[in-house]
């Protein structure tokens, strides 16, 4: 149901089209594309999603479809580590001892700036539209 705004407009419903559990490229280009023929032109998505795939393959829809850069939002987010460290407690439970890990996740300045370089290598984009944080660290204000 669109809801009116007080000059009367209606606005768009909110709708959510991620978390769909693609699992399959192929499929995933696909969806994308279709999304973008209908006009949608918001893609979110999260470093730890897929372990970065998701960043890469909207990458590739966005050059396999010629989606004009300037005209879509692109937006993903950091916090989580990716490859290598999986094994860690990256939700800030306990982390005695492993200070090697420090700049592997979390806001410190280093990870914010590696893992956005990390995440415009991925997708193949020059730039980041929407870089959001993607929880609340535990760690970081301690």
């Amino acid at each position: 149901m669109a809801i009116t705004d007080p000059k009367g407009l209606p606005k768009m419903e909110y709708v959510r089209f991620g978390n769909t559990g693609l699992r399959d490229e192929e499929e995933s280009l696909e969806v994308i594309g279709k999304e973008a023929y209908a006009g949608i032109n918001f893609f979110d998505t999260a470093d730890a999603y897929s372990n970065g795939e998701s960043e890469r393959v909207l990458g590739k829809a966005i050059q396999m479809f010629n989606m004009p850069r300037s005209r879509i939002v692109v937006a993903t987010k950091v916090f989580y580590t990716i490859a290598g460290v999986v094994e860690i407690d990256v939700l800030g439970r306990q982390l005695d001892g492993e200070s090697e890990y420090v700049n592997s996740f979390g806001f410190s300045r280093k990870h914010i700036f590696d893992a956005c370089s990390a995440s415009l290598e991925r997708s193949g984009l020059d730039y980041i539209d929407l870089y959001q944080i993607h929880r609340f660290d535990h760690v970081s204000i301690s």
